[in-house]
């Protein structure tokens, strides 16, 4: 069961990820090792190639400090006779110009490496959010209803979009991070060649330095938390609202729930600012800092060490070089731990996925009712709802093949429930149910839910074509079968009013449809599986009474087939009137049980349901009646 978000983040301020745990989420997100050691080997060529760029200017210095006096040099420095045997080795001569083509060369190789590196890390970090979205959409779409009825679906959108995205940010932000610190260590390595003292001096001073930051570093995790939440409660309120605009509209709350929005987002903006704020802070102190660390080394350089000018030189420059890298480091360490929590969300929604994976545990292959449905003894319970009675109890009922069978009751009965659990939606707690005397559970998910077609309440209708609607019940679809679909639902003829016909776009959820339109396509889309089971829930309870006896029609001659067996949850009792057998359900049991006329006659539940609807309404159950066939 998912958690509840603010439970997430709250349990995140505790600690900072290890090394070791922040590199094992990594890879259970997706970022592969190879990545991350081609990225590192990119950054390590630059380096070696800075460092040659650098370290060469120590001996330009001197061989210009020299006049070019190469034989006194070598008598003086053991690294001049290795230069020297290096150049004879290669047959080139030791010129100052030559050694300025090497310093020059090795920077554009460092610029080479450090294009690679970027390109490469572009499309690293582009293919691991492709592939990190795609395998959370797959975890989600496959995942468990129990799951789904307690998640928020703006919290998994935010996260496979913002914080994905400052997730895979903060990713390859380590690697950068762990390139910086390499580079610092071999400018540490080459300082230290130059002077011991002053470079262990220079790193002293540098750790006390960074250590004054370590509160400002703190703060910007915590923050970083909080922007996620944000985030969270912002695109959960958005989606909400965007789905319910009419209701919005219809209610006139829009300036009240403007100004939620407006509410939500100003936290979003606080807690944005105040993390740009505090890689402000860093920014801004860490560079005095650090020069000032430059200038004391410098003043002892002078004054104590007295050290020749060309070393001087070098260490300063090398010191100077030092500067922005030991702040980028910083910065890249702060934006780290300012999307820390990104990660560690992504991460807890992925295995949370992975978890409720609706598992397919059977053997066999539906493919058609012989001879019915059997439920015996089924009961069932919401889990995490609290609830003591169970929303099913006791339930023996049987469903023969090629009838209608109609379930109907009060709201809360149990009437969904009970058709969520033939395809497996959801399984049963205890008890059995037969297809043709073999338990469903036998047989795999996926070729029962292909047997059992569904057709909503309200029809959930993307902004396609009718034909790509249609088809979206069987991919494979011939033009023929989905006319044929079409034709069988009393679709055809509006669609073919419209002046692109079946290519017509529907809008988003339809809405250049009426209902009646809408939940005869729909229809059209459950048929042309021709899945030998068909569900339809509350098919007409949205529906004018034209639309109704239009839709009643399509159902007669869906059951002149004979091929269907068909389950129909009704609340409008003139839409079941006809059924072969009509189920009423009661607090999760089966209270009634069989045709029109006789629960009539019986008083019970349906009988005063009936009366309820009034005399009319009964006047239109007899005279809209159709036998089997009818046109």
């Amino acid at each position: 069961m998912a958690m509840p978000s603010k439970m997430k983040l709250a349990a995140m301020h505790k600690k900072n990820m290890t090394v070791r745990e922040f590199v094992a989420v990594s890879e259970r997100l997706g970022f592969r090792k190879r990545w991350a050691a081609g990225i590192l080997i990119l950054n390590m060529g630059a380096i070696i190639f800075e460092g040659i760029g650098i370290g060469i200017f120590l001996p330009i210095l001197e061989f210009m400090n020299s006049g070019g006096e190469t034989a006194e040099l070598a008598t003086k420095s053991e690294m001049w006779t290795e230069i020297i045997e290096v150049f004879q080795y290669l047959e080139l001569p030791l010129t100052l110009g030559v050694l300025l083509s090497i310093a020059f060369c090795s920077l554009l190789i460092r610029q080479a490496f450090t294009y690679c590196r970027l390109i490469y890390l572009a499309r690293t970090q582009n293919y691991f959010l492709w592939a990190t979205r795609n395998l959370a959409f797959n975890r989600y779409m496959r995942a468990g209803m129990v799951y789904h009825d307690t998640m928020r679906t703006g919290d998994f959108v935010n996260e496979i979009n913002i914080e994905l995205n400052r997730g895979a940010t903060c990713i390859s932000t380590m690697i950068i991070f762990t390139g910086y610190i390499i580079l610092c260590a071999v400018y540490a390595v080459a300082l230290f060649i130059i002077s011991p003292i002053m470079t262990l001096i220079a790193i002293s001073v540098i750790l006390v330095a960074t250590a004054c930051l370590h509160t400002q570093l703190q703060k910007t995790r915590q923050v970083g938390v909080a922007l996620t939440e944000a985030n969270q409660q912002t695109s959960s309120f958005l989606i909400e609202r965007l789905k319910f605009v009419r209701l919005v509209r219809l209610a006139r709350t829009e300036d009240a729930e403007s100004i939620a929005m407006r509410r939500l987002t100003e936290e979003q903006r606080y807690q944005g600012v105040a993390l740009l704020a505090l890689k402000a802070i860093v920014s801004v102190l860490i560079e005095p800092l650090v020069v000032g660390v430059a200038f004391i080394i410098l003043y002892l350089a002078i004054n104590n060490f007295g050290l020749g000018l060309e070393k001087l030189l070098i260490f300063f420059l090398i010191g100077i070089r030092l500067l922005p890298v030991v702040k980028e480091a910083m910065l890249s360490r702060q934006s780290i731990l300012g999307s820390m929590a990104s990660v560690e969300i992504v991460d807890r929604r992925l295995s949370e996925l992975d978890q409720a994976q609706d598992r397919d545990d059977g053997q066999l292959e539906f493919k058609a009712l012989q001879h019915g449905i059997q439920f015996n003894h089924v009961q069932f319970n919401y889990d995490g709802t609290g609830a003591t009675t169970p929303a099913l109890r006791d339930i023996n009922l049987f469903i023969p093949l090629g009838k209608m069978t109609a379930l109907v009751g009060p709201s809360g009965a149990g009437k969904s429930t009970l058709v969520d659990l033939l395809p497996r939606l959801r399984d049963i707690d205890s008890g059995e149910i037969f297809l043709d005397h073999v338990a469903h559970a036998s047989f795999r998910k996926s070729s029962l839910r292909a047997g059992i077609a569904f057709a909503p309440q309200d029809p959930q209708v993307f902004n396609v074509s009718a034909k790509e609607h249609i088809r979206y019940g069987k991919a494979d679809a011939t033009d023929a079968e989905i006319v044929e679909a079409a034709r069988l639902a009393r679709a055809d003829a509006f669609l073919s009013e419209q002046p692109d016909g079946y290519e017509t776009l529907l809008g988003e959820n339809g809405d250049r449809l009426s209902g009646g339109q809408r939940q005869r396509l729909d229809l059209a889309r459950a048929l042309v599986s021709q899945a030998p089971i068909l569900i339809l829930d509350e098919p007409t309870s949205n529906l004018d009474a034209e639309s109704e006896f239009e839709f009643r029609k399509a159902l007669d001659g869906i059951r002149a087939k004979g091929d269907v067996t068909i389950i129909l949850i009704g609340h409008r009792l003139s839409t079941i009137s006809n059924a072969d057998q009509i189920a009423v359900l009661e607090k999760g049991i089966v209270t009634e049980l069989g045709t029109h006329d006789t629960l009539v006659e019986r008083n019970g539940w349906y009988a005063k349901a009936m009366a309820k609807q009034g005399n009319s309404s009964q006047e239109t159950l007899e005279s809209d009646r159709l036998p089997l066939g009818s046109p």
